[in-house]
């Protein structure tokens, strides 16, 4: 497996290289629904590591965002949370003190540290277009209150867009439990995944950029 790194724009992972992890193939809108049900198996069985052969499906549930029903966006979302929850229960029982003496597999070092940036860059993404969802609904909505009366048309297409996008998550909630994870995340000591054990600088600054949403957000 390539080293997963953290894209500038999503678009960036469906390009190959020869050094980096890209998308090998995204799965179609129609396949979507059984796919994250395979990834929900998978993570009970594989806990932190099932990111590593559902990444591709989870990121094409991103891709086809507006094409995708609301059940399986939900499920999507719940996978990419349990996992990244998995992986701070998981990640905080097996890190230890930095040993510079110390030999590790190789293998299970990418392994490790391409699911840590995988889960972290999955949640991110999926907080952002459930809340441009969230921002959109909420105007939406404005725009029928005002319609009442007046400009019924407009009002109508707006509903109509609304119920097409709506998802039955309480947002605030489930927000508030994302970016607790994160923040959890970007505390654990995950140094020794990386050799020399010095975390890269774009995950480094991607965890400051959470941070900092967190902050937004009021949290």
């Amino acid at each position: 497996m390539m080293e997963f790194v953290i894209p500038v724009t999503r678009n960036d992972l469906l390009s190959s290289t020869i050094s980096s992890y890209s998308v090998n193939e995204l799965v179609s809108v129609r396949n979507l629904p059984s796919s994250v049900q395979s990834c929900q198996k998978y993570l009970v069985r594989e806990g932190h590591r099932a990111i590593l052969k559902c990444f591709d499906i989870l990121f094409s549930v991103l891709q086809e965002w507006k094409s995708v029903d609301a059940n399986t966006k939900e499920d999507a979302w719940r996978v990419v949370l349990k996992g990244c929850e998995a992986s701070v229960r998981e990640l905080a029982s097996v890190i230890k003190p930095v040993d510079p003496n110390s030999s590790s597999n190789r293998s299970d070092l990418l392994e490790r540290r391409n699911a840590v940036k995988m889960h972290a860059y999955l949640l991110c993404q999926f907080i952002e277009v459930i809340e441009n969802d969230s921002v959109a609904e909420a105007s939406a909505a404005a725009i029928i209150k005002v319609g009442r009366g007046r400009g019924k048309a407009a009002a109508s297409a707006a509903k109509v867009r609304r119920q097409d996008s709506d998802i039955s998550l309480d947002w605030p909630t489930e927000c508030s439990n994302a970016l607790t994870v994160l923040d959890q995340l970007c505390k654990l000591d995950i140094r020794q995944f990386w050799d020399p054990p010095v975390v890269e600088e774009d995950f480094a600054k991607k965890k400051g950029e959470d941070l900092q949403f967190e902050r937004r957000l009021g949290k």
